[in-house]
């Protein structure tokens, strides 16, 4: 098969399974509106991936996918294996940063121009944000 068969045979699965969603929706069927929407992200964002025009937003529709699956189940993303996943959202973010960190170099800071002024309100906001602060936790009883 060439890239436009894949592409017109997903964009219908995609069209299908929206269908189905809409229909279960409008019977009330929680479970098969959820995996309905999942399959049809994931029908959508592979159509995406043959059409040359619309490749960049694959990983987009992706991500649709697993929102939705999360929003639909959020069950199957509280533990696993008796462990709670909340513990893993720092771990995880520090693992981002840092792959962000150490992918980028010097010469990426050197289109950044920082306006006339801007150092100064910086320091301003980050002064008036201490007192404010401190005027709030001395008026308000905690």
């Amino acid at each position: 098969m060439n890239d436009k068969k894949y592409m017109t045979f997903f964009f219908s699965l995609a069209g299908l399974l929206l269908i189905s969603s809409l229909v279960c929706w409008i019977y009330d069927q929680v479970t098969g509106t959820g995996w309905s929407l999942v399959l049809f992200f994931i029908s959508l964002g592979l159509g995406f991936r043959f059409h040359p025009a619309l490749r960049g937003l694959t990983f987009t529709a992706l991500m649709l996918a697993a929102v939705t699956l999360t929003m639909f189940y959020p069950s199957y993303f509280v533990n696993w294996g008796g462990y709670s996943l909340s513990n893993a959202i720092i771990p995880l973010i520090q693992l981002l940063m840092f792959g962000m960190g150490s992918s980028m170099s010097i010469r990426d800071f050197a289109g950044i121009e920082v306006a006339k002024g801007c150092d100064h309100w910086c320091c301003q906001s980050f002064y008036h944000y201490a007192i404010a602060g401190f005027w709030v936790s001395q008026h308000y009883p905690f």
